[in-house]
């Protein structure tokens, strides 16, 4: 996270702070194949979508999960068509169970790897829950 203030001296943005460390990534696994997974809150539709672009072959599916701030939808949803038009696999998906299916559909993840995830979600929901109470 490079920014300004008194902590920091560096110049950049969090959009290509994130590209950065993902395209070294890319270079240190050059024969791996990626699934980038992120939300609708900031700028990962964005920042995914070109990295797809600019490494086609090395992007198997990008899911991005809705965390229904509808400020910028229009651009998501535009940006998302234009990936499906260029034959990027990008989604917008309300969880990470969705995307997980449709990992499994597409042969990326193993099928019981469902139950793990499914359960895990449970748990997160439940800690959301006692969390939530809590505060109240």
């Amino acid at each position: 996270d490079y920014g300004i203030d008194e902590s920091k001296f560096l110049i950049s943005t969090h959009g290509q702070h994130k590209r950065n460390e993902i395209e070294n990534i890319l270079k240190v696994y050059p024969k791996l194949k990626f699934i980038l997974i992120g939300d609708s809150g900031q700028e990962d539709t964005f920042i995914y979508y070109n990295i797809a672009k600019d490494y086609p072959d090395r992007i198997l599916a990008i899911y991005i999960r809705d965390a229904k701030v509808l400020e910028n939808m229009a651009k998501i949803n535009a940006t998302i068509a234009q990936a499906h038009a260029e034959g990027l696999e990008m989604l917008l998906v309300p969880d990470s169970f969705v995307a997980a299916q449709h990992a499994v559909r597409m042969g990326y993840i193993h099928p019981g790897s469902l139950a793990e995830i499914e359960e895990q979600m449970e748990q997160e929901r439940k800690i959301d829950s006692e969390m939530g109470d809590i505060l109240d």
